[in-house]
């Protein structure tokens, strides 16, 4: 039952709609004959990742982030951890102090060797063995090198293979320019105590003709950081070319030679911290890695808008951390550890392309990957009082 004032807001409304209705007998009748409308098509569209620019990632269907080589300098970044940090979801620990060997999280995940994540430079998978070690312990690749930083987040990772429930960063190297052009970079880094970090960077590359191009890249660090025990030296190499077979095809080949030596000045306990932070009481603990890498990629575009692709490439790497045994970084080690490994690894991925036109208009990608992955996997140690030498684990995959 209504009570009095809610009677009397019952009576105004009826009241409003009976005196709409005497004053615009002809309201009801005019929207009964209005024609129906029809709405525009909306056409929905989705391609993987499709080029890397802020443009396509703002159509991604996804969390995606594009860092282009212009935000890249303007960030004064000066090492890949750097770039990342500036990706929302994104967590890197500094395992160097450099650079050279980040560990990388997406949304939470443990960034231990960034295993959770997918590493690929030019969409090409860059961990060691990407199937069987997928700990991304040799990071092949510096920033000077870099001309986008592609991350995607989320579901489109599986298209790319297994081990990246946490996403897909793609890093873009610099593309051939079409003139022939020549960079010289240096940065140096001055720390307390006088120690000194160079980064030597060199491009020169263009095409030389309307078909073929080249470019070189040659990128040197090496120094000492604020750390004792700091030092580092890191060289890369790469050679790329581009080949305009025909108005519909092309072939793309690289090569490149990576190596790093650096000592580790490891973690301080409080009580070290507070005499030298900057001292390391670790002396035996150091890093050591190359690796030889080679790409060959076709591809072939068809009038129809089909592309077929076909990447093909490979490495032979090795990778050594060595260690004290010392679980107190106070106490001497009494034992030197080591963890060799060596890689050789191969793949080949044919893929085509096709659009289905219709009433719903699809993509469609149909291909196939093979992969062979060869590990040896060592763990030894030797007494620094005996000499004596163990080998714990000697496996081989």
């Amino acid at each position: 039952m209504r009570t009095n004032p809610q009677r009397a807001a019952y009576a105004a409304i009826k009241l409003a709609i009976t005196s709409y209705a005497i004053f615009h007998p002809g309201l009801g009748q005019a929207q009964q004959d209005e024609p129906s409308k029809t709405l525009e098509e909306v056409t929905v569209s989705a391609d993987w990742l499709g080029s890397p620019t802020p443009k396509t990632a703002k159509k991604h269907p996804g969390a995606r982030t594009v860092i282009t080589n212009q935000e890249i300098s303007e960030s004064g970044s000066r090492t890949v951890e750097d770039v990342l940090r500036t990706v929302p979801g994104v967590r890197v620990l500094d395992e160097s102090g450099v650079g050279y060997l980040p560990n990388i999280g997406v949304r939470g995940l443990n960034p231990l060797r960034s295993e959770q994540v997918l590493i690929l430079v030019d969409g090409i998978p860059i961990p060691l063995a990407p199937y069987g070690q997928t700990g991304l312990s040799l990071f092949p690749l510096t920033i000077n090198s870099i001309e986008t930083v592609d991350v995607a987040r989320g579901g489109v990772a599986v298209h790319y293979g297994p081990n990246n429930v946490g996403g897909v960063i793609n890093f873009v190297t610099k593309p051939i320019p079409h003139q022939t052009s020549m960079t010289f970079k240096e940065t140096l880094s001055v720390f307390s105590g006088g120690n000194l970090l160079a980064d030597t960077y060199f491009r020169a590359g263009g095409f030389v003709n309307d078909k073929l191009g080249f470019q070189l890249q040659a990128n040197v660090i090496g120094g000492n950081t604020a750390r004792e025990h700091s030092k580092t030296e890191v060289n890369n190499l790469m050679l790329d070319s581009h080949w305009l077979v025909t108005d519909r095809s092309e072939v793309k080949a690289g090569i490149q030679y990576y190596k790093t030596s650096n000592q580790l000045p490891g973690a301080l306990t409080p009580k070290s911290y507070e005499q030298n932070r900057n001292q390391s009481t670790r002396p035996l603990d150091h890093f050591n890695g190359d690796t030889l890498r080679g790409n060959l990629t076709y591809n072939y575009f068809f009038d129809n808008g089909a592309e077929f692709s076909w990447i093909n490439f490979g490495h032979r790497s090795n990778r050594e951390f060595i260690f004290g045994n010392s679980t107190n970084a106070d106490i001497a080690s009494t034992q030197e550890q080591s963890s060799p490994r060596n890689f050789i690894v191969y793949g080949s991925e044919p893929r085509f392309t096709f659009n289905i036109d219709g009433s719903i208009k699809q993509k469609i990608s149909v291909g196939a990957r093979y992969m062979r992955e060869e590990v040896d996997y060592l763990v030894d140690a030797r007494n620094l009082m005996t000499g004596a030498y163990t080998i714990s684990r000697n496996w081989r995959f």
